[in-house]
Formats: C-alpha cells, sequence, structure tokens
C-alpha cells in the first residue's frame, strides 16, 4: 500500500505540472516538471526525483522556492525571499514530507535552516502546501505556515 502511495504522490505532481496551463500559471516553458533518474550517483536508492517551481508570498514578501520530491514522498524546498529587515535575499533550506489527507497531498515542511548551513532559523516559519483536485475538477494548491500566512502558489517545472 505504501509503495502505491509513494507513486501516487510523483504522480499527482507530474499530472499538476503537465497541466500548468489549467492553473492559470504565468511561466514562459511550460514543459513537463524534470524526472530524473539518480542511479547513476553511488551508494544512492534507485527513485525518480520531480522538480517543481513555487511561487507565493507571505503578505506582500515574494517566495520562490524549488521543490524536489522523490517517489516516496520525501523531499526538499529551497526558498528565496526578500527580508526587509536585513535588506537582502535569504535563502531557507526545508525538508518535506508528504501525507494523504481527505482534503488532498499534504506536503509538511520542517527543519528551516540557513541554506548551504545547518543552522537553524528560528523565526522562519516551515511552509507547508496543500495540492488537490475536487469532485468537480476544480485544482487548488495553497501554502500556509505556523503563523497564519496563507497564499496561493504558482507552479512551473524546474
Amino acid at each position: 500500500m505504501q509503495k502505491i502511495w509513494q507513486s501516487a504522490i510523483t504522480t499527482f505532481l507530474v499530472t499538476i505540472a503537465s497541466s500548468l496551463p489549467a492553473w492559470s500559471i504565468t511561466a514562459g516553458n511550460l514543459s513537463a516538471p524534470t524526472v530524473k533518474p539518480i542511479a547513476d550517483r553511488p551508494k544512492v536508492a534507485l527513485h525518480k526525483t520531480t522538480c517543481l517551481r513555487l511561487t507565493y508570498s507571505n503578505g506582500s514578501i515574494v517566495h520562490a522556492g524549488k521543490l524536489w520530491l522523490n517517489d516516496r514522498g520525501m523531499g526538499r524546498i529551497t526558498v528565496k525571499y526578500f527580508n526587509p529587515d536585513l535588506g537582502r535575499q535569504e535563502s531557507v533550506d526545508q525538508t518535506i514530507r508528504s501525507e494523504n489527507t481527505p482534503q488532498g497531498i499534504l506536503l509538511v515542511g520542517s527543519n528551516p535552516i540557513y541554506s548551504g548551513t545547518r543552522r537553524r532559523i528560528p523565526t522562519y516559519s516551515p511552509d507547508s502546501f496543500l495540492l488537490r483536485i475536487d469532485e468537480n475538477g476544480r485544482r487548488s494548491f495553497f501554502t500556509f505556515d505556523l503563523n497564519r500566512n496563507t497564499s496561493s502558489v504558482e507552479v512551473s517545472s524546474c
């Protein structure tokens, strides 16, 4: 059952990315997402990774993320945004895991750290995402965090 669920997550993300025009995305190149076998790397289990670019906001601050999710429903996201308190761009890495819920596929972020380090960011609330297609075929993809910030998400392929 777990293997079927893991495959369903990857299939769902590929379906989202391959139907990008239906999501009213304004990205230039709307090709299918990159699905790369990583068997060429030594000592790595055979699996596929899906990469998607995500754009969303926290108030007036736009966040640009790159989500990598493998066929086991685990992955990571790197998010870049402008921090007005510091007057510069910041980059955050988070771990992502997927969960099957009655409302759709939940992607749960955790452990936000400064990109390229192991240092936690105490002020950054982990990002979570909900992907769903309702019974009428309406698609929705949005993000929320522990501080009750919510936003719709635009998707494009990497």
